[in-house]
């Protein structure tokens, strides 16, 4: 968390090719690039896993 620090202003996906197979699989792994007011940059990455149990079909 960035308590006290100057906002997000520029958000860039560094890997917008995603292929579709890997929507469907176990997880995602997304690479952001952010930028705040001050010009600092981050690299941020952010994962998402898939359980069954938020699935649908698991229901």
């Amino acid at each position: 968390m960035r308590r006290c620090a100057a906002p997000i202003t520029h958000i860039a996906v560094k890997n917008p090719a995603i292929d579709a197979a890997e929507l469907h699989g176990k997880y995602i792994i997304l690479d952001l690039l952010a930028e705040d007011a001050a010009g600092r940059h981050y690299t941020i990455e952010m994962q998402v896993r898939r359980y069954r149990a938020w699935s649908p079909v698991a229901r």
